[in-house]
């Protein structure tokens, strides 16, 4: 019986112990609420920390791999990949990855509408980082691709989650813009412009800005305008007339309808007589400038407008021989590189024949005149602009009127 006593009391003090955790129960159910929505979150921290510590041994994986690892804009390929290189093993983590992606090709290249046919450039531009890209079998065209894309061009593609890669013409676009395709040769391109200029810093551009504003004479015997001329001297990648049309417009004075409107060999010419400071041309020079969008052509003229101007005439032109430009039209670069930000500075409206603004992008246009280079392609806002030194470029489409 002293057992069982025994048995009762051992059972009445643990029941008693019990009661403090039971107590404590609602609140671990609570932190159970809270804690579980959070492991998805917990899981990619340490998925991160896990993709930083091997990024960053510079001992278990190439330079090119580590880049991606360090990656953040990733599609579900590029995760898979990274997961996979996890594991050190880089050879099959690259193999699965192109197996993946020839099996993305098969099943979307057929369809014939260019949004279901398109795959991210992400995927294309990662092939590039690979090692021994080469040796792998890929889709007819695609390899091409990829010998002709830099890695410093492949690199910014994969970077950027807006851009996509049509399987039927082997070129990328802006996903807002498809009837706009470049091929790889022409991002390699931009970025090598990109590149050449990168090393200029602000606290170098103001003291050589200060001496075009004194006297541009002699601003190629400073040391930054030296150096920016054997830039474009040595300069080896080249553009040509990349749109099949283009438009240049012309501001219409006068209030009387009909208005006095430019012939069409008129169109086709840089205007004569131009006094005013240019964004490329000086003061009493004539350039011949247009874009690749009527509404562009029409905004660059705007900014030159007197109060005179009722109208604006737009000519769409069409390329009849080849041209050699260079590209600094790339998008968003102004953050990155300090000589392009000064050459897209938007002029004041001061009342002056001269615009400070404009004399960084006035030296470099005469730099490019005296290394035989014939036009600039670069970006505004939403549209891409060129200008030429000549103006035999083009043969006439058609006209249209504009009331502003």
């Amino acid at each position: 019986m002293s057992n069982m006593d025994d048995i009762f009391r051992t059972f009445h003090t643990l029941q008693k112990g019990m009661e403090p955790l039971q107590a404590l129960m609602p609140m671990i159910e609570q932190t159970k609420k809270v804690v579980e929505p959070l492991q998805p979150v917990l899981e990619q921290v340490r998925q991160v920390k896990e993709l930083s510590a091997i990024a960053s041994n510079p001992f278990s994986i190439n330079n090119d791999l580590s880049y991606i690892l360090k990656l953040s804009a990733q599609t579900e390929e590029i995760c898979k990949l990274q997961k996979s290189l996890l594991d050190n093993d880089s050879i099959s983590a690259a193999s699965d990855y192109v197996q993946k992606l020839n099996m993305n090709w098969s099943k979307i290249c057929g369809y014939t509408d260019i949004a279901q046919r398109s795959m991210q450039a992400q995927n294309i531009a990662m092939l590039r980082l690979l090692p021994d890209y080469l040796e792998y079998k890929l889709p007819y065209g695609v390899k091409d691709t990829v010998k002709k894309l830099s890695k410093k061009a492949a690199k910014r593609v994969a970077e950027a989650d807006d851009i996509l890669y049509d399987t039927k013409d082997r070129k990328f676009y802006h996903e807002e813009e498809p009837e706009k395709k470049v091929a790889a040769r022409t991002i390699t391109v931009i970025t090598s412009s990109i590149e050449l200029f990168a090393d200029i810093t602000v606290s170098q551009l103001i003291p050589f800005i200060s001496k075009l504003a004194d006297n541009k004479t002699f601003a190629i015997n400073h040391p930054i305008g030296k150096h920016i001329y054997e830039i474009i001297q040595s300069w080896n990648t080249f553009i040509d007339f990349d749109c099949e049309v283009f438009y240049h417009a012309r501001p219409i004075e006068g209030e009387e309808k009909p208005y006095q409107l430019y012939l069409e060999q008129e169109m086709l010419k840089a205007p004569p007589y131009i006094s005013s400071h240019g964004r490329f041309n000086e003061v009493g020079s004539s350039c011949y400038y247009f874009a690749d969008k009527k509404e562009g052509a029409i905004n660059e003229i705007k900014k030159h407008c007197s109060s005179k101007t009722h109208a604006i005439e737009v000519a769409e032109i069409k390329p009849k021989r080849s041209i050699k430009m260079i590209d600094l039209s790339e998008a968003g670069l102004s953050k990155r590189n300090n000589f392009i930000d000064y050459i897209r500075l938007a002029a004041s409206n001061n009342s002056g024949k001269i615009k400070k603004e404009y004399l960084l992008p006035n030296f470099v246009a005469a730099c490019c005149r005296e290394a035989g280079i014939e036009g600039i392609k670069y970006y505004s806002s939403g549209y891409n602009c060129y200008v030429t030194w000549q103006d035999d470029y083009f043969s006439f489409v058609d006209f249209d009127v504009v009331d502003i």
